[in-house]
């Protein structure tokens, strides 16, 4: 088939069905995907399949996911102690975004716990986010380092060097 358009209005998108899984039988958490694309340009990540332009979901569209699962599955939840991965590619590239999702989070007072094991990027690292993310019950960001050497950094395309993984 020839390629569609891509879309642009990620709201749009239903929920995953998760009723034709066995979810009982899953130990962990609630995977959740918020966005597509990252601007970086590695030149070992999947973002030439989804893309180099950045599209999320709204914050309210993301926690209203969260909350339908933590409703339609609330055994899972009580097992998992309400934890949530989100997978994205790289979380933080809109920081407004990323805050709203936390304020979204804080104001329905889910207490929830986050981990993103995909990170983010450590030219976004804010510690204004930070504090939003923590507050939000983050627990675990990964940072995709790769690398503590600038020439490799550069080789890989990182976007990155060791003063801005420092920072992080």
């Amino acid at each position: 088939n020839p390629l569609g358009s891509p879309i642009t209005n990620l709201d749009e998108i239903p929920f995953p069905d998760r009723s034709i899984l066995d979810v009982g039988s899953y130990s962990g958490l609630f995977c959740m995907l918020t966005s597509r694309g990252c601007p970086h340009s590695c030149n070992f990540c999947s973002r030439p399949v989804t893309g180099k332009l950045f599209k999320g979901r709204s914050p309210k569209n993301v926690v209203d996911e969260m909350e339908f699962l933590l409703n339609t599955y609330p055994e899972h939840a009580i097992k998992d102690r309400r934890l949530f991965s989100i997978v994205d590619e790289h979380f933080g590239v809109d920081k407004t975004r990323a805050i709203g999702i936390c304020d979204e989070i804080i104001k329905r007072n889910l207490n929830i716990r986050l981990i993103l094991p995909n990170g983010i990027h450590v030219a976004s690292a804010d510690l204004e986010m930070f504090k939003k993310m923590k507050a939000a019950g983050c627990e675990v960001i990964y940072f995709g380092i790769e690398s503590g050497n600038d020439e490799i950094l550069r080789i890989m395309r990182k976007g990155s060097n060791r003063e801005m993984i420092k920072k992080a």
